[in-house]
């Protein structure tokens, strides 16, 4: 995807979201202000949610119900990675 050069680091289990956002926030001494959250499920929604970061949902053929959900709380819906990299330039 092109994307690497986005990301310091790249999180994901055993630890919960929310333990890797508390971890990076103090490792690198971010403010939330600093931070997206860009996830494809109800639980990274609510993983940034619950940090206060901003979202946004990495839409799929398998979270449909999910987007229609996101889409009445005004959450930014990405459908493809490009888009991501025009926000980002």
């Amino acid at each position: 995807k092109n994307l690497k050069k986005y990301f310091r680091e790249i999180h994901g289990s055993p630890h919960s979201k929310i333990q890797h956002i508390k971890k990076i926030k103090k490792k690198y001494n971010f403010k939330n202000s600093d931070l997206i959250f860009i996830g494809d499920s109800i639980s990274d929604y609510e993983a940034a949610k619950k940090n206060n970061l901003d979202f946004i949902l990495k839409a799929n053929s398998e979270n449909i119900k999910i987007k229609q959900l996101l889409k009445k709380q005004n959450v930014l819906i990405l459908y493809n990675y490009k888009k991501l990299q025009n926000l980002l330039n």
